[in-house]
């Protein structure tokens, strides 16, 4: 199946709620600790790991950190690296 950038499906499929993985980091960044630009790590080492299977490298960290800090809500940036992640052909050879 293909899905286009706005498909109605796919966006429920990665928006925050109660039983997504976007969920789940939105409780994690809304956990006490460090606050949430301190997460955004964790959180991009998260998204790649769910997606490629595998740790970002640095310059990937540092980029996906450059891209989330143009939001304002860093839970927006990480689903935007999300979409970008599984449209990139590692993803979509692989999985």
């Amino acid at each position: 199946m293909i899905f286009v950038r706005n498909d109605p499906s796919l966006m429920k499929l990665i928006a925050p709620s109660k039983i997504s993985w976007l969920g789940e980091l939105k409780a994690l960044q809304n956990s006490p600790g460090p606050a949430a630009e301190q997460k955004v790590p964790l959180l991009i080492e998260r998204a790649f790991l769910r997606t490629l299977s595998r740790f970002p490298s640095d310059e990937e960290i540092t980029q996906a950190q450059s891209d989330i800090e143009t939001f304002q809500d860093p839970l927006e940036g990480v689903q935007e690296l999300l979409w970008a992640l599984l449209n990139t052909k590692e993803f979509i050879i692989n999985h």
